[in-house]
């Protein structure tokens, strides 16, 4: 991903969690964007989707950071992202991801596949649970 790239990304990002959600910006930027793959979905030449990937090891990986402006939500962007992300990681030979799903998102990413494990907790001030998919 380009500069430029990350840039919009965080600013997706920014949009979403600081503005809307009010997580503060120091758990919003947590220092591993150098660690982590990045995504940006965009719809008529606006980047309007973005999620990172943190590999955990050779086949593990983990998607966070995963956000829709508002404006397009429910349309099929979120959906198409995550699909384009899990055939990425597929061919990068990877086999199992995990993510922290806001309890919010929970029903989202059970339609697209994944599996809730455990118990709910709070991460930036926000129930979540941690969910898993094997591709």
């Amino acid at each position: 991903m380009s500069e430029s790239e990350l840039t919009h990304s965080l600013r997706i990002r920014h949009e979403v969690f600081i503005n809307e959600q009010h997580i503060s910006e120091k758990d919003e930027m947590d220092g591993l964007e150098s660690h982590c793959l990045h995504y940006l979905g965009i719809q008529g030449g606006i980047f309007i989707a973005t999620a990172r990937v943190r590999p955990l090891n050779s086949t593990n990986a983990k998607i966070e950071r995963m956000a829709v402006l508002k404006n397009y939500r429910n349309s099929g962007v979120g959906k198409g992202l995550i699909d384009f992300i899990e055939n990425d990681l597929q061919l990068k030979g990877f086999v199992m991801l995990s993510l922290h799903a806001q309890v919010t998102a929970e029903k989202f990413y059970r339609k697209c596949g994944y599996t809730p494990e455990g118990i709910h907790f709070y991460e930036a001030g926000i129930e979540h649970v941690k969910m898993v998919k094997r591709l």
